[in-house]
Parts: structure tokens; sequence; C-alpha cells
């Protein structure tokens, strides 16, 4: 999805700088019609409009967002600090005439090492060098982000009441004990877009809870990312099952178990082990 939202906007802002005058002149070497630059200026906003809604799509309204963001300044850099400046400058050369020679062969000599200056010729690569390893740089580390947890091939959808979820195991490794010697596991649960105004909390227990007070630990956090770092009890089994509780704004309580197994199968061999099965 990265290397797709990368690939729009670069495509994008190329058809937004083709569709202007100065840009088009120095790449295509003639000035499009009027008509066929509003139409690549047209199909640069489409395109960046169809990279929002992929960014939307992948990373959920509000991260989709600052995913794309992130994509058009990859998207530009390489575009505007090589891409463009080279065509203007091989535009400019082709239009001027031969530079006239010094008369004197002083001056001619002199001419030429100026020209040809080694130390010029290094400090122009330093340039392109770093014009070229920090979009590299920004473009490999945007497309290598790790995808969050519920969106990863192993986490689990499923339904509360009225509502769809997907859940997953944030580390996929075993309870970690924590300062006061509690296993501690993570998880993230991501509602439907549509059930986050109906939701007023979540919670998460190993062991079916009898109240909404004993319901376990609350997930925080926006609505894309909430967290909740529950408690491994010694006497915990993988019979209990993982119970989600969900309290809608109306009031309404409604719980449904997980499948520890195949939510988190290092937290249930943990429990296997614990209870030495």
């Amino acid at each position: 999805m990265a290397i797709a939202l990368l690939v729009v906007t670069t495509f994008a802002f190329a058809a937004l700088a083709l569709g202007m005058e100065r840009h088009a002149k120095d790449v295509l070497g003639v000035v499009p019609a009027p008509r066929r630059r509003l139409g690549l200026r047209i199909a640069g906003w489409v395109l960046l409009a169809v990279a929002m809604a992929l960014g939307m799509l992948g990373w959920g309204a509000t991260v989709g967002v600052v995913e794309w963001m992130g994509a058009m300044t990859v998207a530009t850099v390489p575009l505007v600090m090589l891409v463009l400046p080279y065509y203007s400058r091989r535009y400019r050369h082709r239009r001027s005439a031969a530079p006239a020679l010094p008369a004197s062969g002083a001056e001619f000599v002199e001419f030429g090492a100026a020209r040809c200056s080694l130390s010029a010729r290094l400090w122009r690569g330093v340039r392109v060098l770093v014009l070229v390893a920090l979009p590299a740089g920004i473009a490999w580390a945007f497309v290598n982000v790790p995808p969050s947890p519920v969106q990863r091939d192993d986490a689990l959808a499923g339904h509360v009441g009225p509502w769809s979820f997907v859940i997953a195991d944030v580390t996929r490794k075993p309870p970690e004990p924590s300062a006061l010697g509690t296993a501690m596991k993570a998880f993230q649960v991501r509602f439907c877009t549509g059930c986050d105004t109906q939701i007023r909390s979540a919670y998460l227990k190993i062991r079916q809870p009898r109240s909404l007070r004993g319901a376990g630990m609350v997930f925080q956090g926006p609505s894309w990312n909430r967290r909740a770092d529950i408690q491994i009890a010694p006497t915990a089994r993988i019979e209990d099952g993982l119970w989600l509780t969900v309290e809608g704004m109306d009031g309404s309580v409604h719980a449904v178990e997980i499948d520890l197994a195949r939510v988190s199968p290092a937290t249930a061999r943990y429990l296997s082990a614990l209870t030495g099965r």
C-alpha cells in the first residue's frame, strides 16, 4: 500500500508540473495546448485525491491523511530538486549559443581551468549525492514502516453486539513480567469507522466478567490505535478465554469471547506452560 501511495503521488505531481507552461516547455520542448495543460492539471488533482483515498483505506481516516502528506513530501523532493532543474538547464543549454572564447591565450587557459576545476566537480557531485540520498532514505523509511497490529494477517475480526472489530496481539511475544512481577500482555483493537461514535468504552480481560465493573482493562488511545495491557494471573487458563466487553453510548453492554489461541498463540503457549498442560 505504501508503494502504491508513493507511485500515485509521484504521477500526480508530474502531471501537475507538465500542466504548467514553464515546466512543460522545459521537459517536452514545446508548450502544450491550453486544453491539454488543463487536462494534465485536472489529472494531477484527481490522482492526489486517489492517493488520499488509498491512504485512508489502508491506515484509516486520520493516519491515512498523515501517510498521504508524507508520500507527497517524498514524491516532490526528487521532482523539484532533481528532475525539473535538470530539464530546465538542458533546455537553456539548447537555446543558448556557444559561449565566446576569450581573446588572449592566458585568458583562455584561465577560462578552461575554471570550467574544469576539480573542486567544482567534486562539490557538484556531493550536492547530487545528497539530493539523491535524502529522498531515497525518506522513501526507504516510508516504504518499510511496519503495519499496525490490526492490519497484519494474523489480526482477528469479529462482532460484539452491533459493532464489528479487529483485534490483534501487539508484539506476538509471550507475556512479560511487569515491575510488580505480574505478567502483562498488550492487545490492540479497532472498531469500524461508524462504530466509534456509538461506543463509550471497551474492556479486555481473561475470564468472563460478571459485571461491567470487573470487565478488565479499558482500551485507551485514539480510535485507530486503542490499546489495553491486561494482567495474566497465575491461575489463568486457556479455557477461560479472552473476553471483549463494550459499553455503548446508550448504556447497553455487550461481551464476546475471543479465541485466545488464534489471536495470540504466544499467550496460549504461555498459559499451557503455566498450567503444566
